[in-house]
Parts: structure tokens; C-alpha cells; sequence
């Protein structure tokens, strides 16, 4: 699979602006993030499978914007454009992260009925009574979410 790295002027720009930040970040911390090597990860990500949302990307706080730029450039897979490690940058655009961890509704249909059906008669004996089968559900895809959520994406 070829990796693409074809995106428009604008978002070439603001990518552009995200590397350079990110080059400084790294200075900051005392080690060097090649130029070069930055708008690729950058582009690659956006490109290949996690969509971003730049203008968030490049306005967000320090931490915010290192979790994502750091955790991209340590998670890339550079033959295909993945992130790999169950990593999801915080300024993907919702329900476009195709790489190893989508917490999404296909993930949460997905999730293991057992430990669900277990948490759910928790939730019964404790005084949650559904009226409805349709609440039932409801309340079962809530816990499947929450699970997702707590466990990072692992089944």
C-alpha cells in the first residue's frame, strides 16, 4: 500500500505550522525533530487513516498538542500511514480513526456480551428497572461504551 501525502494548499499550510511548532516543542525539550520528518508524520496520519482537525491541532495547548504531534510521530506505521498501538489522537475528526482503536458505534456493537450482560443485572439488582426492551438495549450500549472507554479500546 502507498502511503499518500496529497493534501491541499490550506491544510499544507497549517500542517506547515504544526511541524514548526512541534520542531520548537522538541528543541524545548532538549532533542531534534527533523522538519522534513514532522510534516510527513503529520500528513501521513491525515492522509492514511485519522483524519485531523488542523486548525484545532495548531490551536490547542501545550499538552493537548503534544499528546497528538508526539504520540503521531511515535505511533506511525511509515509503510502504510496507520497508527498503530491503539493510539488516537485527541484532534481526529470524530468517527474517522480507521487505525487500530476506534471507539466508534461498530466497536461498541462489537463488544463482548458477557461482561455487559454481567454489568447490566449489576444494574438491575442495584434498581434499574427498564420498562421497555428498547430501554434495556439502551441501557446495554451505554455500558458497552463505557466499557470501550475505561478499557481503551481492548476487548
Amino acid at each position: 500500500m502507498n502511503v499518500r501525502f496529497d493534501v491541499s494548499k490550506e491544510d499544507a499550510a497549517i500542517i506547515e505550522k504544526i511541524a514548526d511548532r512541534a520542531i520548537k516543542a522538541a528543541m524545548g525539550a532538549g532533542w531534534m525533530y527533523d522538519p522534513v520528518g514532522a510534516r510527513m508524520d503529520i500528513t501521513a496520519c491525515h492522509r492514511n487513516g485519522t483524519p485531523l482537525r488542523l486548525d484545532e491541532l495548531l490551536d490547542a495547548d501545550d499538552f493537548n498538542f503534544s499528546h497528538d504531534v508526539f504520540g503521531i510521530r511515535r505511533n506511525l506505521d511509515r509503510t502504510t500511514g496507520k497508527l498503530l498501538n491503539h493510539f488516537c489522537p485527541r484532534f481526529a475528526q470524530p468517527g474517522e480513526h480507521r487505525g487500530s482503536r476506534a471507539l466508534d458505534a461498530d466497536f461498541v456493537r462489537e463488544a463482548p456480551r458477557e461482561p455487559i450482560d454481567r454489568m447490566f443485572q449489576e444494574a438491575v439488582d442495584a434498581g434499574f428497572k427498564p420498562v421497555t426492551e428498547e430501554q434495556a438495549e439502551a441501557m446495554r450500549q451505554k455500558l458497552r461504551g463505557m466499557s470501550a472507554q475505561i478499557h481503551g479500546g481492548r476487548r
